[in-house]
């Protein structure tokens, strides 16, 4: 009842506030002359009462429910105009004036099984362009989101992806996995020696569920993901491998001639894997299956036959190139 005040400004400009609405559980406001400012999420954190407790102990509070959106526009900068932001579970937390020495963030599934984690801050962090693939016709994001260990109450925007695909370049390992289901999930954060939980939900888009689409076919398009996913990530580790073993046969002398069967096998099954360099080169199995988890990935719906099928080819041919080695 206006008893006690607390500034939230943030970066709202100095202008009269002409009115307040509470829409989809974000604040509205509009000023005189300034547009509408909105805080995404915010009465679930405000309600929770922030400033109260103990300010030399961290606190978790409980994320609202959100809407499982997709990205549908991406801005390509942070001063685009519109700018769109990337949908997102929007975690708030409050750290006391001595930062803790260790700040996780962990993302958890209904069952306990960590689906990501993401670290603190550091100074050397930078943000990356994305990476094009024309070989794929994508472009894959490769900023990493990281923790902020500032004091106060600090916002961590979860992208609602789990932890993708593994890949030789440790700037890009395990980048943009499969968009997470409708269901319940666990915000774990570890500030120091304290550990701290929070419950929150992921809902289904109403415009995907009016279409016909339910949470069992998003569940069945996402488990599928993780199968294309798990094969991606095996595939990638033994083009490594393969590269790593070739490099010390030519180290023993065994490359100029090529006369060891074993440097002719791994050539061999190395060539099935990756794609050559150049332009138009047929995409190997690699690739093969990039392209299909990225299919996979467009829109939520229930996964084809099709799907199941070339991810039931693209696994034998792996197998049998593993065979053969």
């Amino acid at each position: 009842d206006g008893g006690q005040w607390q500034s939230l400004q943030h970066n709202l400009p100095v202008t009269p506030v002409t009115d307040i609405k509470i829409h989809r559980d974000d604040l509205v406001l509009s000023t005189m002359g300034r547009g509408f400012w909105v805080l995404d999420k915010g009465p679930a954190t405000l309600r929770q009462n922030p400033l109260a407790g103990p300010q030399n102990e961290p606190r978790l509070f409980a994320p609202a429910a959100t809407i499982r959106y997709r990205q549908t526009r991406r801005a390509r900068g942070e001063h685009t105009v519109p700018h769109y932001p990337t949908p997102a579970v929007m975690i708030d937390y409050r750290l006391p004036a001595q930062p803790p020495a260790t700040l996780t963030l962990e993302i958890l599934d209904d069952q306990g099984a960590v689906l990501h984690a993401y670290r603190r801050q550091a100074e050397e962090d930078a943000a990356e362009p994305p990476q094009d693939d024309m070989a794929l016709n994508t472009v894959t994001p490769l900023g990493e989101a990281t923790l902020s260990a500032a004091p106060g109450v600090n916002r961590f925007a979860w992208d609602m992806r789990i932890q993708g695909a593994w890949h030789k370049e440790a700037r890009r390992r395990y980048r943009r996995g499969p968009l997470a289901p409708p269901g319940t999930y666990r915000a774990r954060l570890t500030a120091g020696d304290a550990v701290l939980e929070q419950r929150f939900e992921l809902r289904v888009d109403p415009r995907v569920a009016a279409s016909g689409v339910s949470a069992a076919d998003i569940r069945a398009q996402f488990a599928l993901q993780c199968e294309a996913q798990d094969l991606l990530s095996q595939a990638r580790r033994l083009a490594r491998d393969l590269e790593e073993q070739r490099q010390e046969l030519e180290e023993q002398g065994q490359e100029p001639d090529k006369n060891s069967a074993r440097a002719r096998l791994i050539d061999e099954v190395r060539g099935e894997l990756v794609t050559q360099q150049g332009h138009y080169m047929p995409p190997k199995l690699i690739d093969q299956v990039h392209y299909l988890y990225r299919m996979l990935d467009n829109a939520d719906q229930a996964p084809g036959q099709e799907a199941r099928e070339r991810l039931a080819a693209l696994k034998a041919a792996f197998a049998a190139l593993s065979a053969r080695l």
